[in-house]
C-alpha cells in the first residue's frame, strides 16, 4: 500500500492533469462567448492554486488519516494562503479521500467565536462555504 504522502502526491498531480485536460476542452466554448481578458467563469486561477498545494501534516489514526494541506489563493486581489484538511480513509490496500474541509478565509482557521462567517468552527465543509 502507498503511504499518504505518495498518495497525495499522486492525487495532486493527477487532479492538476484532469484539469488542463478540462480547461482544454473549454477553450471552443470560451472562445464563442467571452472576449480573452473576462475571467468569469474562466478557472484561471485554478491550476496555479492546484500547483501551489502541498502538505503540511500528517495525522494517522486506526483505518483514516488527516492531511492538512495549504494553497496560494488569489483572494480580493492578493495573494493569500488557504488551508484544507483532507480525511483519508483506509480501504483493502489504498486510502481514498473521505471528505474535504476548508479553514474559515475569515479568521484564517483559528475557530474565533466571534468570526462572523465561521462562528468559531474553524474548518468548514463544501456546502458551508
Amino acid at each position: 500500500m502507498k503511504d499518504v504522502k505518495d498518495f497525495m502526491r499522486d492525487f495532486f498531480r493527477s487532479r492538476i492533469a484532469e484539469e488542463e485536460k478540462y480547461q482544454k476542452n473549454r477553450e471552443p466554448f470560451r472562445r464563442e462567448f467571452f472576449t480573452e481578458d473576462c475571467r468569469f467563469d474562466s478557472h484561471a486561477d485554478t491550476l496555479r492554486r492546484m500547483q501551489s498545494e502541498k502538505v503540511l501534516s500528517i495525522e494517522e489514526g486506526e483505518g483514516h488519516c488527516k492531511v492538512i494541506t495549504e494553497q496560494t489563493v488569489n483572494y480580493k486581489g492578493s495573494c493569500r494562503k488557504m488551508r484544507l484538511r483532507y480525511t483519508l480513509q483506509h480501504l483493502s490496500d489504498r486510502w481514498l479521500i473521505q471528505n474535504v474541509k476548508t479553514a474559515c478565509l475569515v479568521c484564517e482557521g483559528r475557530g474565533d467565536k466571534d468570526c462572523p462567517f465561521c462562528k468559531g468552527n474553524p474548518w468548514l465543509a463544501p456546502e458551508m462555504i
